[in-house]
């Protein structure tokens, strides 16, 4: 078995799945943004309204800040976009996609993670939902540099 057929068969899940979308057992390792800052954009989230109100709980139509945390995990199968990397909240699922510009630079490394039985987490925070801008986005404070130069042990 090569070794995207072995990333992919366990990037699939199935039995031991969690709400994250990983398998049980995975590591996250962080990847915070050392200065701090939410400048990775989701892209696709108009697609997973229902999920980021819920991680609202109303909060955002009240004007206050909400932080949460996700976890990155690549799609080499993806069929609109073989580089494409999945953000999940963790224990809430699905909530959009990095955009194709970033995701082409990030997935290997994601992919070497995984193979280590670790994903990449990151702090993430909700745009919008106010009357200006009802729509909810969500943007990362991920520190991509420290993730493309990450040396990958294997566990």
């Amino acid at each position: 078995m090569g070794f995207l057929s072995r990333v992919w068969q366990g990037i699939r899940g199935g039995a031991g799945t969690g709400a994250s979308g990983l398998p049980d057992g995975m590591v996250v390792t962080d990847f915070s943004s050392q200065r701090g800052g939410f400048g990775f954009e989701v892209r696709g989230e108009a697609s997973y309204q229902h999920a980021l109100r819920r991680l609202s709980g109303g909060r955002t139509e009240r004007g206050e800040e909400v932080r949460f945390r996700v976890v990155l995990r690549p799609e080499p199968t993806n069929r609109q976009d073989s580089n494409a990397v999945a953000v999940y909240a963790e224990g809430d699922g699905l909530i959009g996609y990095i955009a194709r510009e970033n995701a082409a630079e990030i997935q290997v490394p994601l992919l070497k993670l995984w193979t280590a039985h670790q994903v990449a987490g990151c702090p993430a925070k909700l745009i919008g939902g106010g009357p200006d801008k009802p729509t909810l986005g969500v943007v990362l404070g991920l520190d991509a540099s420290g993730l493309v130069g990450h040396r990958f042990m294997q566990t």
